[in-house]
């Protein structure tokens, strides 16, 4: 039978090692022409690695990673096939030799008797040895191995592939989702933006939500753009729910956008824009509806939502002047926890201070104890 390229190369290489003069001149004629070719210049293969350019090194690493890898595997399976040996049938006749039985004391023990045949005094005859039956069963189980991991690789691969293949048609159809999305978003929700950003600039313009600083230095800029500052004169939250009340369901617009929509130069009070004095008046009810609102016996601290309460029109100048006959005797009416329970709350007062021969009034923040019949009695006067 004639041998194969394989078993002949074999061969040959194993003549070489025999001979180590002859594997010496073989292995220096080989590293001349590694030599020469590295010397001319013939292919990536035979430069330096300092020498490769960006994509010729990414393509050696990757190549020195692929090798690695499957010497790895040609180690784990070396492994496998190690631990898939099954015992031999030597070993087994090695262990009943070693430890002989009642039987083989008869025997007189000599260096022939592994090879000599039984003899009529041995009570279990000796079998011959199979080792190519044991040899061929282990072949053609690593035969078997070797093509279930193989149909295993190409499932994997193909898996791989069917798993991409979803992929892209999946961030396909998402992206044409998105951008009919965006174009229906773009043509039903940002034509309306400009106009409704007017409206909101325009609402927080007036005199009666914001106040115009007459300073020269009272302006601000924003992208080169300069203007006069105004400050509001009620909070943020308060002219959003007079903006939705006005404009009603249609514009209605959420906090969130009406501050992102408020303009640059209209911002809150600070302590340095107030120039005029603050009414102790005034101050006294919003001390008085702080401590109602703390309690929870109210909603919210402003005193326009408690006038609402107590009269009939906000707008109207005789219900504001208690001319009203309407509303001119309404109270603020509470469900007060215990009328008899004792409570504090703060006051401005008035107080006069004598220095130095001089007398003036001097304006003191004092805290007032009583029951919440006081308080209510004292918040319906004022």
């Amino acid at each position: 039978m004639p041998l194969s390229s394989k078993e002949r190369g074999a061969r040959f290489r194993a003549k070489q090692r025999a001979d180590p003069a002859a594997r010496e001149e073989n292995l220096a004629k080989r590293r001349e022409r590694q030599r020469q070719r590295k010397q001319a210049g013939q292919g990536d293969y035979y430069r330096a690695v300092k020498e490769l350019t960006v994509a010729a090194h990414a393509k050696r690493t990757e190549q020195w990673r692929l090798n690695q890898r499957r010497c790895r595997e040609k180690k784990r399976q070396v492994e496998a096939l190690m631990n898939l040996t099954p015992v031999s049938e030597d070993s087994f006749v090695d262990e009943h030799h070693d430890h002989p039985g009642p039987s083989q004391h008869s025997s007189p023990p000599g260096p022939s008797q592994h090879s000599s045949p039984p003899g009529p005094h041995c009570s279990t005859p000796h079998k011959p040895l199979k080792k190519t039956t044991s040899s061929s069963r282990t072949r053609v189980r690593i035969k078997k191995l070797r093509e279930e991991i193989k149909q295993l690789k190409k499932d994997v691969v193909r898996e791989k592939r069917r798993a991409d293949r979803f992929r892209k048609k999946a961030n396909r159809v998402m992206t044409a989702k998105y951008r009919k999305a965006r174009k229906n978003m773009s043509t039903k929700v940002f034509s309306k933006g400009p106009a409704r950003r007017q409206s909101v600039v325009e609402f927080l313009t007036r005199d009666e939500n914001s106040r115009l600083l007459a300073g020269k230095k009272d302006t601000v800029s924003k992208v080169r753009v300069k203007e006069q500052r105004r400050v509001l004169t009620k909070s943020l939250k308060e002219l959003h729910k007079d903006y939705n009340a006005e404009a009603g369901e249609g514009r209605a617009v959420s906090y969130r956008q009406f501050v992102r929509l408020c303009p640059f130069y209209v911002t809150e009070p600070k302590a340095i824009d107030r120039n005029t004095c603050a009414c102790i008046d005034h101050e006294n009810v919003s001390l008085l509806l702080e401590k109602l609102h703390q309690s929870g016996l109210v909603a919210s601290r402003s005193t326009s939502e408690a006038l609402a309460h107590i009269v009939c029109d906000l707008k109207s100048r005789a219900c504001m002047f208690r001319l009203c006959a309407k509303c001119c005797y309404n109270d603020m009416e509470l469900l007060l926890p215990d009328k008899t329970r004792q409570v504090s709350w703060s006051q401005w007062e008035r107080e006069k201070v004598c220095t130095e021969g001089k007398t003036y009034s001097h304006f003191v923040k004092k805290t007032l104890t009583g029951t919440w019949e006081d308080l209510m009695k004292s918040f319906n006067e004022k």
